[in-house]
């Protein structure tokens, strides 16, 4: 798993999440941290996943944006929450 930033985050918003089943921490929840994690003109960025990325496949160049769930976790774990769908 990657995580990635929004960055067309720059307004005040209003996102809207549909689960089709129910979903917990142990079946894949959504994961997701507040952005005051790091100020918006901020480049989250992983060395050692940048350092694996093909440059030249343009779909996984993307992923430079992107910081491994292993880094994210190391940093922001306490920041993480669990967007949860317990009953229909």
């Amino acid at each position: 798993m990657l995580w990635h930033r929004d960055y067309d985050d720059f307004f005040p918003q209003v996102k809207i999440f549909i689960p089709l089943s129910l979903t917990n921490k142990k079946n894949g929840a959504l994961q997701y941290v507040d952005k005051n994690i790091c100020k918006q003109n901020v480049l989250l960025s992983d060395v050692q996943l940048n350092k694996t990325i093909d440059k030249n496949d343009e779909y996984k160049s993307t992923n430079s944006v992107r910081v491994s769930k292993k880094i994210f976790e190391k940093y922001f774990k306490k920041n993480i929450k669990y967007f949860q769908k317990k009953r229909f």
